[in-house]
């Protein structure tokens, strides 16, 4: 499993993880407890922090490190409350702003986020993540928004669109060549083979002189 589709999995479960009794403040260091407790009374869903720290704590991160992360995920998290307002109020709300968090790390802007925002519940915690992985991955922010939209408007295709990114970048497709041809094929969220000849492809031979597709951006081998 691609570390994008395992991230993407554990926002969608994230709330049934957050709600395991093990996830207790009580077993924290007090500094990060502390901070946890204060965010919460100010309004941010504490599971998302309790689960960080834990994650450090595992891995073995010093104390102050620890905090000081835990503390970066907050503020991040309130900045993309403090942007959605009445809109992250949702069921979803954890798994929204720790997607939110995460993208306005990746550089994101609070415009786009709170555009994506506006999509279904269900389907938004994980727009805003797979925008936030487009962008880290090198691709256009507004183009990426469009792309995203468009596949959230298709259903279940955004949960393909990053993976599907990341492949054709693998291929040695420039972020350029991969937006334009999955903003021309009508197929951005679905899982692609390179396109074929006549798609904005070219086409080489194999060793036994049948034709093979290129995508555009792929070098000649």
């Amino acid at each position: 499993m691609s570390r994008f589709r395992s991230h993407l999995l554990a926002l969608l479960i994230g709330g049934a993880l957050w709600a395991a009794p093990e996830a207790s403040a009580a077993s924290l260091p007090t500094e990060i407890s502390t901070m946890i407790a204060e965010r919460a009374a100010a309004g941010l869903p504490p599971e998302p922090l309790e689960l960080k720290a834990r994650e450090g704590m595992a891995k073995g991160v010093p104390e102050g490190v620890l905090a000081s992360a835990v503390r970066d995920l907050a503020d991040r998290m309130q900045r993309a409350s403090d942007t959605l307002g009445a809109a992250a109020l949702g069921s979803d709300r954890g798994a929204l702003l720790t997607a939110s968090a995460a993208a306005l790390r990746a550089g994101v802007s609070t415009g786009s986020l709170a555009r994506v925002a506006t999509l279904p519940e269900g389907r938004r915690a994980l727009a805003v993540q797979t925008l936030g992985d487009l962008v880290t991955m090198g691709l256009p922010e507004d183009r990426s928004l469009v792309l995203v939209e468009r596949a959230a408007a298709g259903g279940t295709g955004v949960g393909e669109l990053s993976s599907t990114v990341a492949g054709l970048l693998g291929q040695g497709m420039a972020p350029d060549s991969v937006v334009e041809w999955l903003s021309t094929s009508g197929k951005g969220a679905a899982p692609l083979a390179p396109p074929a000849h006549g798609a904005g492809g070219s086409k080489d031979k194999d060793p036994q002189g049948k034709g093979v597709d290129k995508a555009p951006g792929q070098t000649k081998k």
